[in-house]
């Protein structure tokens, strides 16, 4: 057994002698016995459902069938350029939203977004003249 030696406050103290009281303790001592000892207990509880939940570990889930699309293969990170023209083709001829066609070629709908927004027309403004502004607050004389 080692020795264990705490410095408290006076109130505290006296809060911890009025709690062994209520908990039927003949000191304070036995109170921080009884507490480190049902801590302890649950300690050793937790540690055996942790124990027996690693040994009951479920085999991992089977990954999901991918999506089908329009060319069979499954490949979220790049759109080929095939890819790509038949998604600008369908969006123009048959007016589908970008969600209907992220799900059909088994992209996100960002992606097909991002593709529409590239191949927007581009509208150019034509700048205006300068307006002109403060006139010059010296002459020169030349």
């Amino acid at each position: 057994m080692q020795l264990l030696q705490i410095k408290v406050t006076q109130s505290l103290f006296e809060r911890l002698e009025q709690i062994a009281i209520l908990r039927g303790c003949s000191n304070i001592l036995s109170l921080v016995y009884q507490s480190l000892e049902a801590t302890a207990a649950d300690l050793a509880v937790l540690e055996k459902h942790r124990l027996q939940a690693l040994k009951e570990k479920a085999e991992p889930a089977p990954l999901a069938a991918p999506r089908s699309n329009d060319f069979g293969d499954y490949h979220k990170s790049k759109l080929t350029p095939e890819k790509r023209q038949r998604i600008l083709h369908l969006r123009e001829s048959q007016n589908l939203t970008p969600g209907e066609l992220a799900a059909r070629f088994g992209v996100s709908k960002t992606c097909i977004c991002l593709l529409l927004a590239q191949h927007q027309p581009v509208v150019t403004i034509p700048t205006r003249p300068h307006g002109g502004g403060r006139g010059p607050a010296f002459e020169s004389s030349k």
